[in-house]
């Protein structure tokens, strides 16, 4: 983020459940895209990882219902809460690597992007808190934008989702290229 390139991060998590007080992180995928909203959108950086919850682990939080059964089961068929279990990155290396891409930024200058972004910004404000004092409280959630093309009669077609993170916010990405055509705008936001 040095010379603030980008105007957003584009991130999307996946977790053990809803509450970021009791859930943990277990995927990330964040991209930095050529001039954002203003021009073509292309990815420029893009970064994943899966957060280590050992098998021990992964059994104490069944036995004791930590996990969400829902999300237990969408991971599960996914793969990643087997992939959980094989690595050893931890939140904190996440926090680090969001503060790396923070250089330069002042605090509460970094807008997150992404489907249903305040999900996510609550994660981080609990498991990356070093990187939580660059958030600002605006967001780019992209769920609004496909909301809103839906209501105001340009409808954008859904893209099929595996839960995991990299292809998640890839989506967001094309579901906001695609909701900037259907406003109407063209490159660097002028109008087409």
């Amino acid at each position: 983020m040095s010379e603030r390139r980008h105007s957003y991060v584009w991130i999307d998590l996946e977790t053990e459940g809803l509450d970021p007080r009791k859930h943990r992180i277990l995927e990330f995928a964040i991209i930095l895209a050529a001039d954002d909203c203003e021009g073509d959108m292309s990815i420029v950086e893009e970064y994943q990882g899966v957060l280590a919850v050992s098998a021990a682990e992964q059994e104490a939080r069944i036995t004791d219902g930590t996990i969400d059964p829902y999300v237990l089961r969408m991971h599960k068929d996914n793969g990643l809460w087997s992939e959980c279990a094989t690595t050893d990155a931890t939140a904190a290396d996440l926090d680090a690597l969001l503060c790396e891409l923070c250089v330069g930024a002042s605090p509460r200058s970094i807008m997150l992007a992404g489907n249903s972004v305040h999900f996510d910004a609550s994660f981080l404000r609990v498991h990356c808190p070093r990187f939580a004092r660059f958030m600002s409280h605006r967001v780019l959630d992209v769920t609004t934008l496909l909301s809103a093309c839906e209501n105001w009669g340009t409808p954008i077609e859904r893209l099929s989702s595996a839960h995991r993170a990299l292809g998640d916010i890839r989506n967001s990405l094309e579901y906001a290229r695609k909701c900037r055509q259907a406003m109407g705008l063209g490159a660097k936001g002028a109008a087409s």
